[in-house]
């Protein structure tokens, strides 16, 4: 069942108020039942066993849903528990079912278009948490960073910002938020083993992720969805590759 971008970021939404309100005091079903409690009569239905399983299929061993908004009901419904799940493209993992994904032993691959599923298995990948360096309040990419557990550094400007993205680069990846990007850019790409890009808004996202790979983003503060944010904090959890075709200009090599 396909579900808008507005249905996903009011999930999305309705799981973090959830998550703040006292999670560690409540189990996971409850959170299920206050998503499924808060529709209106003319909602999306709440996804059942029944459409959940439907929804998915086995190839070659690994189980792939084709569910947009992956939630632990749909994970349950489809026996993901100790299996490789495959997603497809552009799908988001709620907190109740990343957290199902760590209990159950869940290996996720991310399904690419035009892959068969047993090598997207051969290439599932460990999402790693990364860093969130923020100027200021920022609430919306603080609630997306503390949904997928990043850790989150609190800076004055965008030194302070280069200098506690450079404590954890290259191993792990960055994004900061808050102060002017093109200057924490900069103060990051004088260190040689680090890329950082400066991304102002979600269109061309993958296509530069894709071709630069970059260690750092540094982001616009306005214009920026929840929706938005994690997916691209869900998309910078892959492992950091070489780029295909980058090359690094030395100093003085134009004379």
């Amino acid at each position: 069942m396909a579900l808008s971008g507005d249905r996903i970021e009011e999930i999305v939404r309705q799981v973090l108020r959830e998550l703040q309100a006292g999670r560690t005091s409540r189990p996971a079903s409850a959170v299920t039942s206050a998503v499924a409690v808060t529709r209106p009569a003319t909602a999306v239905p709440v996804l059942s066993a029944a459409a959940s399983v439907s929804a998915s299929a086995v190839e070659d061993g690994v189980l792939r849903i084709a569910d947009r908004a992956v939630t632990e009901a749909v994970l349950q419904a489809a026996g993901a528990a100790g299996r490789t799940v495959s997603l497809v493209r552009g799908a988001v993992l709620t907190p109740s079912g990343r957290d199902f994904v760590r209990r159950h032993n869940v290996r996720l691959a991310s399904f690419v278009a035009g892959m068969s599923t047993a090598a997207a298995a051969g290439s599932a990948v460990t999402a790693t948490p990364g860093i969130l360096v923020v100027c200021g309040r920022e609430s919306t990419a603080r609630s997306a960073a503390a949904a997928l557990n990043w850790t989150i550094r609190d800076v004055a400007d965008e030194f302070g910002a280069a200098r506690a993205a450079l404590e954890v680069l290259p191993g792990r990846r960055v994004v900061c938020v808050g102060c002017e990007p093109s200057i924490a850019a900069c103060v990051l790409n004088r260190n040689g083993a680090v890329r950082a890009a400066v991304l102002e808004r979600a269109q061309g996202m993958e296509r530069l992720l894709e071709r630069m790979q970059p260690h750092a983003v540094c982001l616009q503060s306005s214009g920026w969805s929840l929706l938005q944010l994690t997916k691209l904090f869900e998309r910078l959890q892959r492992p950091i590759q070489e780029p295909s075709g980058w090359v690094d200009v030395q100093t003085g090599a134009g004379r």
